[in-house]
């Protein structure tokens, strides 16, 4: 039976309810991936998550899974960005995704570098050989792994997306173009504290 046979016979067999079930998965699907940016109000994002995002937490290693899952709760997954609007609903700048997963190389096999289930097989069957080598494979194995899987070239340095957020609070110098939260903040002294 060809290809094109099993197609119009599973076709055929199909209802109207098997039809508008695939039709209202396909609509949901899509309006998953088109959902609009989450906004987060401004002292929200100081009070949390600022301090995890920039390092200034003390307990940060203690913290890190909860701040995680707190993130994702609000945001709706850790690949999304988010928008930090002020109490009028403008939109002050975009806090980037947690796990940025445009730098990756999606496709399945990556020239010239070993499958991840290669490299990690060759280090357990040379860990019994001779570990110190197995250890010095594993490394090389694994740099050029992650060389051929980054895209290097498809976020210039100068082009972080974390400056316009780190600027905005004074943490970083700002850029010509934008705005310190010297110059573009009122005052938040104002707002609750969580």
């Amino acid at each position: 039976m060809s290809q094109s046979e099993r197609i119009n016979r599973v076709m055929g067999s199909m209802t109207q309810f098997d039809e508008d079930e695939a039709s209202d998965f396909i609509k949901g699907f899509v309006n998953e991936i088109t959902e609009p940016v989450k906004n987060i109000p401004e002292n929200v994002f100081r009070e949390i998550f600022l301090p995890v995002f920039a390092g200034l937490s003390p307990d940060q290693e203690n913290r890190i899974g909860d701040f995680t899952a707190h993130w994702v709760g609000i945001v709706g997954s850790p690949t999304e960005p988010a928008n930090i609007v002020n109490m009028q609903g403008d939109v002050l700048f975009k806090v980037p995704p947690i796990y940025d997963t445009s730098r990756m190389n999606q496709e399945g096999s990556v020239a010239g570098a070993e499958s991840y289930k290669s490299i990690f097989g060759n280090l357990v069957d040379g860990v019994v050989i001779n570990p110190i080598v197995a250890v010095g494979e594993f490394g090389q194995a694994i740099t050029k792994r992650l060389d051929a899987v980054i895209k290097h070239d498809e976020v210039p340095v100068d082009q972080n997306p974390w400056k316009p957020v780190f600027a905005f609070y004074g943490l970083i110098e700002k850029n010509e173009g934008t705005d310190s939260a010297s110059n573009n903040q009122t005052s938040l002294d104002d707002d609750f504290k969580f």
